[in-house]
């Protein structure tokens, strides 16, 4: 059903159209500003202006709309309507995500977890990534699945702890996480957080991630068909997946097939 906010931003969206760009005042609500903002953020109904976009997002933002203040993070942080400024860009993400909009939880954590506009705290970040996975939202989960179990597996502001980091990395690898498919293969091969090396599941999460493009999957998952390790002996396919990473870029795969004498390209 068509509501009367549908109507009269239609209303409005076709009036710019017709006689340019209209004087947004208090005569719209927070929550139209913040719609007819996407609608010249997207060229949707009216010309592409990134700059009135970011002027629309930011009188609903200061009106407390956490929509707007989450699109006006967007904005600063992806230099859409203005240059790139990431301590703002964190400064709205961050009104954003405590006015209750899940989809900034992630970008605060990130912030947090990397030091990108804010000061780096661990702490910060994690619990931004415990409520992402309370509320996740897109591939969000994977991400902060992800990172958790990076955290914990590189002791980074917290005690190393690999046990809670597999359980982090096994659940992302299993949503399809090419990173986290590379990082449980490794765990799996070294035996960290588990009683032991497991090579067969290693040799699983390698082709997982390598199957997706990942080239040090690919040199991992080389290692064990060259020399035949819980998989058949395979020099083929050794090379095979050494000269794909190769083409990727991959210096450690570029180096073996010189050691082998094989050419990068086919």
């Amino acid at each position: 059903m068509i509501n009367a906010t549908t109507i009269r931003l239609s209303l409005l969206v076709l009036f710019a159209f017709l006689f340019g760009p209209i004087t947004m005042g208090q005569e719209l609500s927070p929550k139209e500003q913040c719609l007819l903002g996407q609608r010249y953020e997207n060229g949707e109904g009216v010309p592409k202006n990134t700059a009135r976009a970011v002027e629309l997002y930011r009188k609903a933002a200061e009106r407390g709309d956490c929509i707007a203040q989450f699109s006006l993070g967007q904005c600063y942080e992806f230099s859409k309507g203005v240059e790139q400024n990431l301590p703002e860009a964190f400064k709205w993400y961050l009104k954003a995500a405590e006015g209750g909009a899940v989809q900034a939880f992630l970008n605060v954590a990130v912030r947090y977890h990397q030091g990108d506009g804010p000061r780096k705290n661990i702490h910060e970040a994690i619990k931004w990534y415990s409520l992402v996975l309370a509320f996740p939202v897109d591939k969000s989960e994977v991400k902060a699945l992800c990172n958790l179990g990076f955290i914990y597996s590189t002791g980074d502001g917290v005690p190393q702890d690999n046990v809670v980091a597999i359980q982090f990395l096994n659940k992302a690898a299993r949503l399809g996480s090419a990173d986290a498919q590379r990082a449980m293969g490794y765990m799996c091969e070294n035996g960290l957080g588990l009683k032991a090396p497991d090579l067969t599941q290693a040799v699983q999460f390698y082709t997982l991630a390598a199957g997706q493009g990942d080239a040090q999957a690919m040199c991992s998952l080389a290692y064990f068909y060259y020399h035949g390790i819980a998989v058949l002996k395979n020099v083929t396919e050794a090379t095979r997946l050494l000269k794909s990473a190769a083409e990727l870029g991959n210096p450690q795969a570029v180096e073996r097939l010189k050691e082998l004498g094989v050419e990068k390209t086919k």
